[in-house]
């Protein structure tokens, strides 16, 4: 019976104290996390060479301390919030990062390439050529009097090969050679 009452009083719960909560810890664990949300947020937009991101992660660290010297719970709460707060300021800043004017918003699409560029205009489907290089599988083409890097289709040529553009896939232009 003594091993039944060992037990009994190991799991009877402890008498509940009230809480006294420490402003000052708690006050100065979420500070450290906000400035470490702010340094996380300007490693993203300031090159530093990852010392930002470093300090990001000791004010965070120096926060969740804090947290613990609040309550174990505390402390759980905050370790289990930075990932998400991460997430989402990581998620922001890029969202913010893609909409700014210093970044190239312009794509590498299908009209990419010689279709569009000056001077290029007769490069079309059909457009006949000669080889300038040799081409294994690629080279330079004289197509329309424009020099142009090409593909051959299903082999090699030599320099002097006439050519005709089968296709253009963007900047890509792919030639079949011409037999007589």
């Amino acid at each position: 019976m003594s091993l039944l009452n060992l037990l009994a009083e190991t799991a009877a719960p402890a008498a509940v104290e009230t809480a006294h909560i420490d402003w000052g810890s708690l006050g100065l664990a979420v500070a450290l996390l906000i400035l470490s949300a702010g340094l996380f947020v300007a490693e993203l937009f300031i090159v530093s060479l990852g010392l930002l991101g470093l300090a990001s992660l000791t004010a965070l660290y120096f926060s969740c301390t804090y947290a613990f010297a609040v309550s174990p719970l505390v402390g759980w709460v905050f370790v289990g919030c930075a990932p998400f707060i991460g997430m989402i300021l990581f998620r922001w800043s890029f969202d913010r990062i893609q909409s700014s004017s210093l970044v190239v918003q312009s794509e590498i699409d299908m009209q990419a390439g010689y279709a569009n560029s000056p001077g290029f205009e007769h490069i079309v489907v059909g457009a006949l050529g000669e080889m300038v290089t040799d081409a294994y599988p690629t080279g330079r083409a004289l197509i329309a009097e424009k020099e142009c890097d090409v593909s051959i289709i299903g082999g090699s040529a030599v320099a002097g090969t006439a050519v005709q553009i089968e296709r253009i896939d963007g900047p890509t232009i792919f030639v079949i050679t011409q037999t007589d």
